[in-house]
């Protein structure tokens, strides 16, 4: 809001040797809507550091594997099976990766999150083939050590035939509590209620953090 000066009244500088008390208020008007300014300032400065820090808090990755491959499968005969992902696929991308670093641990092979709270969103490919027609199998997230937890667990079944080449890619969001932050998140393959012998390569994983306190 502009502040005009008042007008020059009887006491001007000349003859008095003072400002006349009009214009001492009006430089006193001026001075607090500089202190006002450089408040706000401030305050704007402050946000925009808050939302540079926030932003960096968030990001994705994938991980590809090139251990598993249509030549040398990961074999789930009868069996409950961890997926390792070993990062190495010419695929993987983790330039946009959260301040805290990976999502993905690729020595492990689990989930990372850093914050109690925190919320995902997993994208799991991979391709498969089954000895019998018809097989299903069981995707797991587990946290448990040792003892599994299973916190998400989704049924899939091959449609296209005996040994015939299938690809799946699973969407699952979740969150993280204070034993999925001490243990981490695995990934499991469960084969026993069915019996099925499967073989399953070409795996990758995205992982994005949507949500951090």
């Amino acid at each position: 809001m502009a502040i005009n000066p008042p007008p020059i009244q009887e006491n001007t500088t000349e003859q008095s040797g003072k400002f006349p008390q009009t214009w001492v208020r009006w430089f006193v008007s001026i001075k607090d809507c500089i202190d006002e300014l450089i408040s706000s300032i401030s305050t704007i400065k402050t946000d925009i550091s808050n939302i540079i820090t926030r932003y960096g808090e968030y990001g994705w990755a994938y991980y590809q594997d090139d251990q598993y491959t249509e030549g040398s499968p990961l074999s789930v005969d009868n069996a409950r099976v961890q997926v390792t992902i070993n990062g190495n696929g010419g695929s993987t991308e983790t330039r946009f990766l959260p301040d805290f670093g990976d999502l993905w641990d690729t020595a492990n092979n689990k989930i990372n999150m850093e914050t109690v709270g925190d919320a995902f969103l997993i994208r799991f490919d991979y391709k498969g083939k089954a000895a019998t027609n018809n097989a299903y199998f069981d995707v797991q997230l587990d946290i448990g050590d040792g003892s599994p937890i299973v916190i998400s667990q989704e049924t899939k079944r091959f449609l296209k035939g005996t040994n015939k080449e299938q690809i799946f890619s699973d969407t699952i969001s979740g969150f993280a509590l204070e034993t999925f932050i001490s243990n981490g998140c695995k990934i499991y393959i469960d084969s026993t209620d069915d019996g099925a012998d499967l073989e399953f390569y070409d795996f990758g994983i995205k992982i994005e953090r949507t949500y951090t306190q």
